[in-house]
């Protein structure tokens, strides 16, 4: 009788973990799929407890000689290539009788193969995520720039990148919140234009007849800004070409350093008047995989005759006056107030696509 009663105990111990593993094989969508991947060829253990499923000998149809075993170790859980191992072994037998064989390890195409068709058919399976819902009402900061004022008024230049994705544009006076208004966008050369409400009353020159080739120039900014402190920086350079990208003469080549958050900023000559505003930066990692080099303090600025029928076009007065030739640290007197950071608002629901398209990773802050 006690044989009995311990013969059934077991019998309902060992459903338990097979219930329990038919369960979990339900829910695990790599298991499922490494299954299904590999249903036409015999298997001789699926022991889903240690994650591991090996076939029994599998005949190549070419060469009856030839068998292969799979062993298939999950790693983890997750729908990843990295959580999968596949082991190939080969055996070769001289004889039609599978006597005096040779069994080894190899490695083979087929383990990406069976890797790739498992991962492909278990995302299938996932159930399908909720997308997150976003509230389009509410408009939050998404990204930052720099921006300068280029009159007496308010009117605040940056760059068009940095201003025409925004609902609305926002800075900071002295701690009280000033909302802009975007007055213009220009998209080919990268300008934008907004104005608002401001104490300040200190703006730049701009030389209209644009940069000289080699002369010394400051590039004023608020890069970084997740990083760094929130106070404007600084960098020296040189104008190092009148042209960008392609030859465009809209644009100027800069060897001062431009990190994100510099776009929008004002380049300065050392007569304290705008020669460019600070636009982008030259991809390391595109040049590396084109040119199989990393470049180097390779920037760029739209170019100050550009700017300047920019404005002309929106009515705005541009101021051409220059200093004598000054110091870096009596010009940074002249390009500090005068430049200024700006937020860029919108909806969450627009920033996940400006994330997406990744065309504004230098203005976009990262919004966990």
């Amino acid at each position: 009788m006690r044989k009995v009663i311990v013969a059934v105990l077991v019998m309902l111990f060992w459903s338990g973990l097979v219930n329990a593993a038919e369960d979990d094989l339900k829910k695990n969508p790599m298991w499922r799929a490494a299954i299904d991947v590999i249903n036409f060829m015999p298997l001789v253990t699926t022991d889903y407890a240690a994650g591991r499923i090996v076939t029994d000998w599998y005949k190549d149809v070419n060469n009856r000689n030839n068998s292969l075993k799979f062993t298939i170790i999950f790693l983890s859980n997750k729908i990843h290539p990295d959580s999968l191992k596949i082991i190939i072994h080969k055996k070769t037998c001289k004889t039609k009788t599978q006597s005096n064989c040779i069994i080894k390890k190899i490695s083979s195409k087929l383990e990406d193969t069976i890797r790739s068709q498992i991962i492909t058919l278990a995302r299938a399976g996932e159930p399908e995520r909720k997308k997150p819902k976003y509230d389009d009402k509410k408009i939050i900061i998404i990204g930052s720039g720099s921006g300068f004022f280029v009159s007496d008024q308010g009117h605040i230049v940056s760059n068009a990148h940095v201003v025409g994705v925004c609902k609305k544009v926002k800075a900071y006076e002295e701690g009280v919140e000033v909302f802009l208004n975007i007055l213009a966008t220009d998209n080919v050369n990268d300008l934008g234009l907004v104005k608002g409400k401001f104490k300040n009353t200190q703006y730049l020159n701009i030389k209209t007849d644009g940069a000289e080739l080699g002369e010394d120039i400051v590039a004023f900014g608020y890069p970084l800004s997740q990083t760094l402190s929130d106070s404007v920086k600084l960098t020296k350079g040189i104008v190092s070409s009148l042209s960008g990208l392609d030859n465009n003469y809209s644009q100027i080549q800069i060897d001062a350093a431009i990190q994100p958050g510099n776009s929008g900023g004002p380049v300065l000559n050392m007569n304290g008047q705008v020669i460019g505003v600070a636009s982008a930066g030259l991809s390391k990692l595109y040049m590396a995989k084109k040119a199989a080099f990393i470049p180097e303090n390779v920037n760029f600025a739209v170019a100050a005759p550009a700017l300047t029928t920019f404005l002309k076009a929106n009515k705005i007065s541009v101021g051409t006056s220059s200093s004598r030739t000054l110091s870096t640290k009596d010009l940074a007197k002249i390009g500090k107030p005068a430049t200024i950071q700006l937020f860029c608002m919108n909806t969450k629901a627009e920033y996940a696509k400006l994330k997406k398209a990744d065309e504004h990773s230098d203005v976009l802050l990262d919004l966990k």
